[in-house]
């Protein structure tokens, strides 16, 4: 008797943490979730926090590309002849560690 009586109390809890939470029968779809609605100001079509650099200017201070030849950091350093500001060599391919390397050399600067 006294495992019937545990059993019964066993399956009224459950029966309790069941009433919680909505059960759906098998085959029902889910009801959609309510989209976020982004405010059009906050949007710059970008991700993640804007650079320092974002926007500005970039000025060759050397004439010679001071990097080893046939490096990545070579090629890339080619970039800064190409573009006048800091967006246009990212989306050329240059990176923004490049451009905090070559400002503390004296590479380059940042208007």
């Amino acid at each position: 008797m006294l495992f019937l009586n545990n059993l019964t109390k066993e399956f009224k809890m459950a029966e309790e943490k069941k009433s919680k939470f909505s059960v759906r029968k098998k085959g029902e779809a889910k009801e959609p979730k309510a989209k976020k609605v982004k405010d059009e100001s906050e949007s710059s079509g970008r991700r993640g926090r804007t650079s320092e650099f974002a926007g500005k200017k970039l000025k060759l201070l050397t004439k010679e590309n001071p990097k080893r030849a046939g490096s990545g950091a070579f090629k890339r350093f080619e970039l800064y002849s190409d573009v006048k500001t800091v967006d246009d060599f990212i989306a050329a391919g240059g990176t923004y560690g490049d451009i905090k390397y070559d400002l503390e050399a004296g590479y380059i600067e940042v208007v």
